[in-house]
This record gives structure tokens, C-alpha cells and sequence, in this order.
């Protein structure tokens, strides 16, 4: 079966193996081309102005768009209604619909892009390639003194643990070669990565981790720097506002924040990374160059792109294209706010976090009073505060012993509000993460969110009444509906879920199954302790009962006595005498 020829673009060649009723790019089948602002970043490094590149594999308009602009472009894919899509709206790229290995052993381009991978570049409709010999086709392809920019999926990411099913388990038509870790030629690890490259003739400067997925990484970080401290404990908090961002909704077998924190914490970036990203270069090629590339995923309303780079007084972040500042219902993002040294500090929630875990309550009470003290100091003459101080919340502070500095101080306010109900609303936040992230703490496992918010206020010295309480859960609504872009229904349904949560409460933005069985065991337990209260109630009631009927029995009893009965009638007469006696002497 092959299309009329009549029907095929100008720009489009079938060169063999192509699959005519297949595509690869259907988002309800979560299958779609490799895209994000940072893999166009790390392009722009790479571009070569009249230059030949060859982009394999399903690759998202505008990374194709921005190398189309400034060198002569060839695309292959394996799909007929993807290449026929592409030459459509890409009529200056020359369009190659087949398989890998029907490649033109003879063509050499000075820039070959593999972002999607190798997976999907051989076809179903010729013979099974391992991963060392598709790698062999694409390293041919790049001409002495060329580039290849090849991006591998780590079966062991981050972005694997969490999925509600196992790779190896897939059941739908784009799985007909289910081999993954069972090809023995794939790479295991950057640095098997780094040497199947070099046996190929193509040597690594240094290869990059990219989070929070393969498809769309937004994260991406050379590995040798993350030795340092500084940098990774930026890297560690970038990265969990990226999975935040991109997987918000979707469900997961567990929070992939709590889980790429730790391995970034450990140095394990490498080994759950859920994707390595190389640019290997023959002798005399465009050596990118050595920096953190952070942009937000096309889904963020307001997306920000910055790099940061090492200088001669330490790390500076950069702003990277727009800088346009963006505002929404008091609340704005400014870009250019991003540009200078990278700031220090631990992570205000994490430090939160380690002192609930670890009961060190005066040591919390100290931190608490320190940062209440802090946002006293924001607050104007008229006792409000505004800007960043009113926008961040624990999860947006950083900590360095002498104060707090916002780590993303793109995002502010101009809505102004008390010092109460700001700081009742940034400790309700804490209590909201502590109690749906299911962390342990010093307190009653029942207490709710708003109980938890007065003893926290309690502890920095601060007495918070109902009302102000109410006022911090609409602040945060607000706040984080203007954030997200949610219209009015959608701004009402988030104050409701904030205004509710309780112990048993599930993570709130994200569809964690594992923080779910904890809260279902929450509820459990909760279940649990008010089914004993009503079986020590009903056991003591039952107690009550039989002593009150044993009362009255033996009242029956002593009430049909014939002493009863003799002694009524001695005393009858008297109280009568008596009664009468008391209307003598008034009278």
C-alpha cells in the first residue's frame, strides 16, 4: 500500500520502511512528539547559519521552527500522517517518511537532533534494530566537525517509578517491540552512554540530566556540577516545582517531588534522571556551553525561561527570551526580577518539615518567631503587607539564618492585606502540605488544617481568631487561582478544597496514589478512633442503664415494704400538722 503520488507534498520523500496508518503523534494515547523551551534553548548554542541538520524523530513545530530559521533542515520520521503533517506546515524542510535504516549512507549534515530518542526511529515495516545499531545509522549521519544532539530516556527515571503502569506491561499498538532494558546494547547510565558515543568517534563534554519528563524536560543540568551544593539545592527545588507544573492532575504511583528531591540530595541525579541529554561533537564542532537550562513547560500560564551560569563571584542566573511583565487580579510575574547571583538558602518548608519530623519544638518555635518577625518588618505604615512578601509561602522562601529571600522573585502582588491574615495564610499553606503530604508531626494525628495553623501561630507568638482564618484561605485562593489562570467556578472549587482540608485530605495538585492509601489509612485510623469513642460511649450508657434500673428496682422493693407502708402512714398526719402549724403563725 503506498499513497497516490499525486496526494504526497513536494517537500515530502518516502525512502522505504514507511508506516502508512501509524502516527506518533496522539496525545489521548499519550504519544506525542518531544518538545520544551529548554531543549530550544540548548538548540540556539547549536545552530549553524547555512548549515545542514537533520532532525530524527517526531520533534515538536517549534524546535523544528527554530531550526529552520537560520539552517537548511531535513526531518525524518517513520509515520506517514506525521511526515505529511510536517511538510504541510513546514514547507521549507525537506521531509523523509521511512525507516532509519533506508537512510542515505552517503548524506552527512552538520547537526543531527535525536531529542525524541532512538526508539521510534525504526519502522515495524522492516527488521528489528537494536539500540547500538540504530545509534550506528544517526552517528553516521553527522559530518566531521557536525554535532549530535541525542537525548536517551532512563528506564529507572523518576518519571517511570511513579507510572501507574510498568513499561513492560503495555498493551497498545505502539509497544511492538517491547525490549527496553533487555537490550543489552542500550545504556545503563550516562557514562555507558558517554562510551558507546566514543566508540562511534564522537566524544561528550559532559552530559546533562533533564527533569521532570523525557518528553517535555524543563530542568536540564550538567551532572559533574551538581557536586555542588549550591547549585543542587537550586536544581533540587526547580526540579519540584517542575514536576508540580507539568503533572498536576495526572495520577502517579507516588509524589516524583518527594522522590527526585531525594535523589538529588544524595547525588543519585544521574541514576533516576528521567533523561540524559549529550551533545557529541567530532573534532573541530560547536561545543555547547556549561549551564542550567530552566523553562517552564508551554501548560504554565506565565512561563519563564532563565539560565544559570558560573561566574567569576559564583552562580548568576540570566533571563532567557521574553521578559514581558505579566499580570492577572493583583497578581503579576516580572521576568527581569530573575537576573543576578543565584540565592543561597535552604528551602523555609524543607527546614519546616525536618523539625516537625525530628519533634525539635523549641527549635521550631524559634524559626516561626524569626519569620514573623520577618514579615512585621514588610509591613507598611498602615500595618499591610504587599509584593513578595505577602506572595511567598514557606514553599518560595529560602532560608540563610538571617532572613528570607523568595528563590523565584519573578512572581508578587498588589493586593495588600495584615500581617495577621498574611501570616496565617503562609503557615495555613505549611499546614495544608504537612497534613495532604502525609509527613509526621509533634501534634494530634486528627487535628485539621485550620487547628494546625493556630498552634504553628501560637508557637510564633501570634493568637489568630476564626475570621482571620477565613480571610487566609480566600488570600490563598486568590493568590493561587490567579496563578494557575482559573476563572471564576474554577477559583471557588479551589477555596472549597483549601477551606476543607482535614486529616485524610489527598495531595491537592497532584493525583498521588500512595498519598492517597496514606490518607485512606488517615481516614482509617480516624474511623478507627471514633468507631472506640462510641463503643466506650455506648459501654458506659449501657453501664448507667442497668445501674438506674437497679435503682429503681430496689425503690419498687422498698416502696411495697410493710415498714414503707406504716411508716407513710406515721408521717402523713405529721406533714399535715406541719403545714398546718406554718398558715397558723402567718396568719
Amino acid at each position: 500500500m503506498t499513497p497516490p503520488t499525486a496526494t504526497v507534498p513536494q517537500n515530502l520523500r518516502l525512502i522505504g520502511g514507511e508506516m502508512l496508518v501509524w502516527t506518533d503523534d496522539d496525545a489521548s494515547a499519550d504519544r506525542q512528539p518531544v518538545a520544551g523551551p529548554a531543549l530550544q534553548e540548548m538548540l540556539r548554542d547549536l545552530t549553524r547559519p547555512g548549515g545542514r541538520a537533520l532532525v530524527a524523530g517526531p520533534h515538536d513545530d517549534a524546535l523544528l521552527t527554530l531550526l529552520a530559521a537560520a539552517m537548511r533542515v531535513t526531518c525524518l520520521v517513520r509515520a506517514y500522517p506525521d511526515a505529511e503533517a510536517v511538510a504541510a506546515r513546514h514547507p521549507g524542510v525537506t521531509v523523509l517518511c521511512g525507516s532509519v535504516a533506508k537512510l542515505d549512507p552517503g548524506d552527512r549534515y552538520d547537526l543531527v537532533v535525536a531529542c525524541d530518542g532512538l526508539d521510534r526511529l525504526p519502522s515495524v515495516e522492516g527488521g528489528a534494530l537494536s539500540w547500538a545499531e540504530t545509534a550506528e545509522l544517526v552517528a553516521g549521519a553527522v559530518a566531521p566537525g557536525g554535532t549530535l544532539l541525542l537525548a536517551q530516556e532512563n528506564l529507572l527515571g523518576v518519571h517511570r517509578i511513579v507510572r501507574m503502569s510498568p513499561w513492560y506491561g503495555e498493551r497498545t499498538d505502539a509497544d511492538w517491540t517491547p525490549v527496553g532494558e533487555y537490550d543489552a546494547s542500550r545504556p545503563a547510565s550516562p557514562a555507558e552512554l558517554v562510551a558507546r558515543l566514543a566508540g562511534l568517534g564522537l566524544t561528550v563534554a559532559e552530559p546533562m540530566a533533564g527533569f521532570p519528563t523525557a518528553r517535555e524536560p524543563s530542568v536540564l543540568a550538567p551532572l559533574d556540577r551538581l557536586a555542588d551544593p549550591h547549585l543542587s539545592g537550586f536544581v533540587r527545588i526547580a526540579v519540584a516545582a517542575a514536576y508540580g507544573a507539568q503533572l498536576a492532575g495526572r495520577p502517579v504511583l507516588s509524589d516524583p517531588r518527594a522522590l527526585a528531591g531525594s535523589a538529588l540530595r544524595a547525588g543519585s541525579a544521574a541514576a533516576l534522571a528521567p533523561v540524559w541529554l549529550v551533545a557529541a561533537t567530532r573534532a573541530g564542532a560547536l561545543i555547547p556551553r556549561q549551564r542550567v537550562v530552566v523553562a517552564d513547560a508551554d501548560a504554565v500560564r506565565h512561563p519563564v525561561r532563565y539560565e544559570v551560569v558560573r561566574g567569576e563571584h559564583g552562580w548568576t542566573r540570566r533571563v532567557l527570551g521574553d521578559a514581558t511583565r505579566i499580570s492577572r487580579d493583583g497578581v503579576y510575574r516580572d521576568p527581569a526580577a530573575l537576573a543576578g547571583p543565584l540565592p543561597r538558602g535552604r528551602l523555609f518548608e524543607e527546614q519546616l518539615i525536618e523539625l516537625c519530623l525530628r519533634r525539635a519544638l523549641p527549635e521550631l518555635s524559634r524559626v516561626l518567631t524569626r519569620y514573623a518577625g520577618w514579615l512585621a518588618d514588610r509591613a507598611g505604615a498602615d500595618g499591610t503587607v504587599s509584593g513578595v512578601a505577602l506572595w511567598a509561602a514557606p514553599g518560595d522562601l529560602l532560608g540563610d539564618g538571617d532572613g528570607f529571600t523568595p528563590w523565584d522573585p519573578t512572581w508578587s502582588t498588589t493586593l495588600r492585606e495584615p500581617v495577621a491574615v498574611a501570616l496565617a495564610r503562609s503557615l495555613r499553606s505549611f499546614a495544608v502540605r504537612l497534613i495532604t503530604g502525609g509527613y509526621s508531626h509533634p501534634w494530634p494525628v486528627l487535628v485539621d488544617a485550620d487547628s494546625l495553623t493556630v498552634i504553628l501561630a501560637g508557637m510564633a507568638g501570634h493568637t489568630l481568631e476564626r475570621p482571620t482564618l477565613t480571610a487566609a484561605v480566600a488570600l490563598e485562593a486568590r493568590l493561587r487561582a490567579a496563578e494557575l489562570g482559573l476563572d471564576e467556578q474554577g477559583r471557588e472549587e479551589l477555596h472549597e478544597r483549601l477551606a476543607a482540608v482535614m486529616p485524610g485530605t489527598p495531595p491537592l495538585d497532584l493525583d498521588s496514589h500512595r498519598e492517597l492509601h496514606a490518607a485512606n489509612e488517615r481516614l482509617r485510623a480516624e474511623l478507627a478512633h471514633a468507631v472506640a469513642r462510641t463503643a466506650w460511649a455506648e459501654e458506659l450508657l449501657g453501664k448507667r442503664e442497668s445501674a438506674l434500673r437497679n435503682a429503681e428496682d430496689r425503690l419498687d422493693m422498698l416502696s411495697g415494704s410493710l415498714s414503707f407502708r406504716i411508716g407513710r402512714l406515721v408521717i402523713y398526719p405529721l406533714r399535715q400538722a406541719k403545714a398546718l402549724a406554718k398558715r397558723l403563725v402567718r396568719r
